[in-house]
């Protein structure tokens, strides 16, 4: 299997299925990336072993590129929250 197929194979994982106690946590992970100068993606690699998902505030969450969709990280953070709390 190359990396290509690798890395389109892990962003099919179901969130469902992943070891909770194995998840980078995203402060670390954006700690590690803007202290090293390298490909972000190797970055992800060595941190992680999928680089789509990571732990954050006690959430497990899956990075999933969607050109269509203009929401950062954060926009969808926030509307996890207010669903979470019946305010969405």
């Amino acid at each position: 299997m190359t990396e290509v197929q690798r890395l389109e194979e892990l962003k099919t994982v179901n969130i469902k299925e992943v070891d909770r106690d194995k998840l980078p946590n995203y402060n670390d992970l954006i700690s590690e990336l803007d202290r090293k100068k390298e490909n972000k993606m190797d970055v992800l690699l060595k941190e992680s072993d999928n680089p789509y998902i990571y732990e954050d505030m006690g959430y497990v969450v899956k990075s999933v590129f969607n050109a269509t969709s203009s929401l950062s990280y954060i926009d969808c953070t926030k509307q996890l929250v207010a669903k979470k709390a019946g305010l969405a």
